[in-house]
């Protein structure tokens, strides 16, 4: 069930920044060779997209922004970020209130810029990262 809603996640977003972005050449999801890995695998470079890399949703039950997935190379996963950390603040700005787009925002930048995360793992005290940003890279199965 979790991987059926990340997939449509997905799809969803793919279908927003297409129609949000028609005009602009090359969209951001077409994939461009950009590295082969240490096993061999592709990756693939999302077009103009630098980020913390990591994949954050609002979460229905707990209204609060959750990272549900670290790509492997990226800031995030430099940083120490997991999975099921709960954003409380970026740079010192709040998220409560923001909206998906408006996090999404702020946690995307020029490569090698830094982001200031305060995450809250569990039961524990609130923590702050500071996270590097790196062009968006993606496992590539082809």
């Amino acid at each position: 069930m979790k991987t059926l809603r990340a997939t449509i996640f997905l799809a969803l977003m793919i279908c927003f920044f297409q129609t949000n972005a028609a005009n602009a050449q090359p969209k951001w999801n077409e994939e461009v060779p950009f590295a082969t890995d240490e096993n061999g695998g592709k990756r693939t470079l999302v077009n103009n997209l630098s980020g913390i890399g990591a994949v954050v949703r609002k979460s229905l039950e707990r209204g609060k922004f959750e990272i549900t997935e670290v790509l492997p190379k990226s800031g995030a996963e430099d940083a120490g970020i997991r999975p099921k950390d709960v954003i409380l603040q970026i740079n010192d700005k709040k998220t409560e209130g923001m909206t998906t787009e408006q996090v999404v925002h702020t946690l995307r930048g020029d490569p090698e810029t830094k982001v200031e995360i305060t995450i809250v793992r569990g039961s524990e005290a609130p923590r702050k990262f500071v996270v590097t940003r790196k062009p968006v890279m993606l496992n590539s199965s082809k």
